[in-house]
């Protein structure tokens, strides 16, 4: 695995999730609770999120 530089401050991100052909990206709540943790350790402390949902 590649080391890849942390994210910065003031600075703009695209980061999405997206299933292969509208498969669900999480296929256990396990799955989506570590997501979350990450989340909250990695991404809250320094981004904003906006969260659009197309279907």
């Amino acid at each position: 695995m590649k080391n890849t530089p942390p994210l910065e401050p003031e600075t703009y991100y695209h980061i999405y999730n997206r299933g292969i052909n509208g498969e669900p990206i999480f296929k256990r709540e396990e799955n989506y609770t570590y997501f979350l943790g990450k989340y909250d350790k990695y991404i809250s402390p320094i981004a904003h999120i906006c969260v659009l949902s197309f279907k």
